[in-house]
């Protein structure tokens, strides 16, 4: 790097042949011009930029679900759900033989209550849709605060239906209608149980894990089921 004062025919500032000059404090600066490119678009940063990309469409696609099921405990104060979701799902990819989003693997929910089980109980007898299952085998009971979040989520298409409902002995049934846009594309279903609490409670023995305090808005881990292609 070298400094002149006012150049040979005056202050030159920008890219001169291999070098390129600045004016800071008053005085003209040059210094060697970058012979490397700062953003090479090397398979590994292709790849970064791939898995960001996917992960940022699917959040958007989900996002009414992640606002309850990646609220709760467990996620940093400060970072939306959308954040949130990217962050947790940056390894949820296959690389054989291209680099995918592995939906099987995907975090939509983390938490410590009871897993929740999805079961595809058949077509709808009119039109296009399918009736689910969801149950959470809790001991001595659900409270009345236990609430099942649900998205039926079709990639193909960037698009969702979203499903809520308070679980009763255990378990909630949806009849889900779908576009008929849908047919032929495959369907991904993804839940989790989680609590409506406003404030921390202590919940007794029977309940949940027991003995143990119930903090706001905690959830289950992820369900997934995948349906559809017909």
């Amino acid at each position: 790097m070298s400094k002149n004062i006012n150049g040979i025919m005056g202050p030159q500032v920008g890219k001169i042949g291999t070098v390129i000059g600045y004016v800071a404090n008053g005085k003209v600066i040059y210094r060697a011009y970058p012979s490397t490119v700062k953003n090479p678009q090397t398979p590994a940063q292709q790849a970064h930029r791939f898995r960001l990309k996917s992960l940022s469409q699917a959040s958007k696609d989900l996002e009414r679900m992640l606002g309850y099921s990646l609220q709760g405990t467990g996620i940093e104060i400060g970072t939306t759900a959308r954040n949130a979701f990217i962050k947790l799902n940056m390894q949820s990819f296959v690389t054989a033989p291209e680099l995918t989003l592995d939906y099987d693997r995907l975090v939509v929910a983390q938490g410590r209550l009871a897993g929740v089980v999805v079961t595809n109980e058949g077509p709808l007898d009119a039109g296009f849709g399918y009736r689910l299952r969801f149950s959470a085998e809790v001991p001595g009971g659900n409270l009345p605060t236990d609430m099942l979040v649900a998205t039926l989520w079709c990639p193909d298409l960037r698009e969702a239906v979203e499903i809520n409902g308070f679980l009763t002995a255990g378990a909630f049934v949806a009849d889900v209608a779908l576009r008929e846009t849908w047919r032929g594309h495959d369907i991904h279903v993804y839940a989790a149980m989680v609590n409506t609490l406003n404030e921390p409670a202590w919940l007794p023995t029977q309940f949940h894990d027991g003995g143990r305090q119930l903090l706001p808005h905690e959830t289950s881990n992820t369900a997934h089921l995948k349906i559809g292609n017909n």
